[in-house]
């Protein structure tokens, strides 16, 4: 049978069995588009996927600090006080595998600027490195500096949620915010991330360096809660403004016996609450995290 015949004969059945022919070219039809459908879905759910996982920051590792006890009571993972700047510097410098390091200090209070207010998901005190760790962008200003670091300098970065509730289309860079009682300038903004894999907005934050969120905002809190209890052995109130003057930032307060009988629970201002670690790539994150533990376990001994 020739090519011709083989054609006449096909042309010949499929007009016998219009409807059937038509029926079958549909089924067909759908099915290799389902397919393609199926395929495409699967390579942009990939794709989100990893855009959310980048913009929270690749190869990220957090560090915190063991569970603290009392009389048999276990207050929670991460409610010691043992990690300090000083383990980030260890880490960066003492681990191949890791790229970046930085220190990170977190509250959650008002943030107020003219007659509007705001709650942020975020407020975190941390170090310069925080962007490169976190693969954070400055859309607008400057970021602050580990000067600032050093002074406690009150100057911040605001994210994107936080410019739209406070400023509302007015100038953001250079001014003045009240972070609880405390005014802080803004010397930048946030490229815009989104929503995170559970939904919560990473744009509704502050940084700040880590410095004076704990000595200044962490600190005023807790001399706010504790001014009515601190009564000393001559009847007198004493605050940790007394205990801790703040004409400087004093990271390692000495402690008198007359401060000891007024503050039995000493504030360490040294320590973090966290410390985040980029490893240098997906692979090298099991090497990272035994760099991490040899080092802590060194330390802290």
């Amino acid at each position: 049978m020739t090519i011709y015949s083989t054609v006449r004969t096909a042309m010949k059945a499929l007009q016998r069995n219009a409807m059937r022919a038509l029926l079958t070219t549909l089924g067909i039809v759908i099915g290799v588009g389902a397919v393609i459908a199926m395929m495409e879905i699967g390579a942009g759910s990939s794709a989100a996927i990893r855009k959310t996982v980048s913009s929270m920051g690749a190869n990220v590792l957090n560090l915190s600090p063991g569970a603290a006890s009392s009389g048999g009571v276990s207050f929670g993972a991460g409610s010691r006080t043992t990690l300090t700047p000083e383990d980030c510097e260890a880490i960066l410098q003492e681990c191949p595998s890791v790229r970046a390091a930085s220190p990170l200090v977190h509250t959650r209070t008002q943030v107020i600027y003219g007659n509007r207010n705001w709650v942020p998901t975020y407020i975190y005190g941390t170090s310069p490195s925080y962007l490169d760790v976190q693969a954070w962008t400055i859309a607008e200003g400057e970021p602050f500096t580990s000067r600032d670091v050093l002074n406690g300098n009150r100057v911040c970065l605001l994210g994107q949620t936080l410019v739209r509730e406070l400023f509302q289309g007015e100038t953001v860079v250079g001014r003045e915010i009240r972070i609880k009682n405390v005014t802080f300038r803004v010397v930048g903004v946030l490229g815009a991330k989104g929503a995170n894999m559970m939904g919560m907005d990473q744009d509704d934050i502050i940084l700040a360096p880590w410095t004076s969120i704990k000595q200044r905002v962490t600190r005023s809190a807790l001399e706010n809660t504790n001014q009515s209890s601190a009564v000393g052995s001559t009847g007198t109130v004493n605050t940790l403004n007394d205990l801790y003057p703040s004409s400087r930032i004093e990271l390692y307060p000495e402690q008198s016996a007359v401060q000891a009988a007024n503050s039995p629970m000493p504030i360490r201002f040294t320590n973090v609450d966290h410390i985040l670690a980029a490893a240098r790539s997906s692979e090298a994150i099991p090497s990272a995290i035994n760099e991490i533990t040899a080092v802590l376990r060194e330390r802290h001994r």
